[in-house]
């Protein structure tokens, strides 16, 4: 995997209007990569630090759910 294919990925979605989450979840599929590194790399290419905060708490709150619903 390569950093510039994973950023024009993310540059493809992004113009496409897909949701940041959405975009987590293709580069994590795409790349076969786990939710962390996904995320991680994303972040770093596409969201302010405002917009990092928020997500963040999105996916934090979308993982408890899951692991709630796994037990």
């Amino acid at each position: 995997m390569h950093n510039h294919e994973v950023n024009n990925a993310i540059d493809r979605l992004k113009d496409e209007g897909i949701a940041i989450l959405d975009i987590v979840i293709e580069i994590r599929s795409r790349f076969d990569l786990d939710l962390g590194s996904a995320k991680q790399l994303v972040f770093n290419g596409l969201l302010t630090d405002q917009e990092k905060t928020e997500q963040n708490a999105i996916i934090d709150q979308i993982e408890t759910t899951a692991n709630v619903d796994n037990e």
